[in-house]
């Protein structure tokens, strides 16, 4: 009797050992958040580009925002402006006026 209560025991562990939660499907992951997935810009992997919390908030440099500090692409570069945190996470494949230190930087593309 001791013998069998020790091999359902044994069993018992190896068995809970050997069981794991399933990995998640990172690109289901990202569409239940709110992400686009895909590739942006040259990079040629997979990424998850999710909204910004912080979007849309007032800003004067990138230290401010999850993502970036941007402005209008009109405003002049060295000009002093004043910014809003850019929508994404990712900013690969895109042009945009970017501020820091109060200061547009003129418009610059990422790839």
């Amino acid at each position: 009797m001791k013998q069998l209560l020790t091999a359902v025991a044994i069993g018992v562990f190896f068995v809970s050992c050997s069981r794991t939660e399933p990995i998640p499907n990172p690109r289901v992951v990202c569409e239940e958040s709110g992400g686009i997935w895909g590739r942006f810009g040259l990079l040629e992997i997979d990424q998850c580009d999710l909204p910004a919390s912080d979007a849309g908030e007032a800003c004067s440099g990138h230290s401010d925002c999850e993502s970036a500090c941007v402005t209008e692409d009109s405003v002049a570069r060295h000009t002093e402006t004043s910014g809003v945190c850019f929508g994404r996470t990712i900013v690969l494949g895109t042009c945009l006026n970017y501020v820091d230190g109060g200061t547009a930087q003129g418009v610059i593309c990422v790839d």
